[in-house]
């Protein structure tokens, strides 16, 4: 009689200690298994990031060039005295004498992406000089690197007889 009772009683107590106490830490074990797994994962994509990262990184340096081309047609800064020379030495250059620059407006370009942050500066020039020569000017405008646009000419008559040009540009810079 004693056996069948310590059997059932050893059943019992083995069954409080899987329950009460293996069965947690085993709980603790899995959960922190999971963890790692899902640690690992995430180091694994990160290190498939920066390895792209990097591919890219080495593929750019192969558009080094073209990436200078970009940079100077879109300025960080619009610095106006390199502007202003750039217009004096065209239009002398082309036979134009440039008389006034005035800056008519800044406006931020209506766009998502990196194109949201362009500016756009208008300006309004004065020239008096030949047709010709404003033929010149205006191809060299457009040949230039920088991102000017020509928005509007207007042409008036001066007393000595050569042409005066009205000419509203627009600049763009970061």
């Amino acid at each position: 009689m004693k056996k069948t009772f310590i059997i059932p009683i050893l059943l019992f107590l083995t069954l409080i200690l899987v329950t009460y106490f293996l069965l947690p830490q085993y709980q603790k074990f899995k959960n922190l298994t999971d963890q790692v797994e899902k640690k690992r994962a995430e180091f694994s994509q990160k290190e498939k990031y920066f390895s792209n990262l990097k591919q890219i990184s080495e593929n750019l340096k192969d558009y080094q060039t073209s990436l200078l081309k970009i940079e100077t047609a879109l300025p960080q800064d619009l610095s106006l005295s390199d502007l202003l020379n750039f217009l004096q030495k065209i239009s002398a250059e082309n036979g134009l004498l440039l008389k006034n620059v005035v800056q008519a407006k800044e406006s931020k370009m209506e766009a998502k992406g990196i194109l949201a942050k362009v500016k756009e500066t208008y300006f309004n020039l004065n020239l008096i000089g030949s047709y010709a020569s404003l033929k010149g000017f205006l191809q060299a405008l457009e040949k230039s690197s920088r991102l000017i646009e020509v928005e509007s000419v207007f042409v008036d008559e001066t007393d000595e007889g050569l042409p005066k040009y009205n000419i509203s540009i627009k600049v763009h810079s970061l």
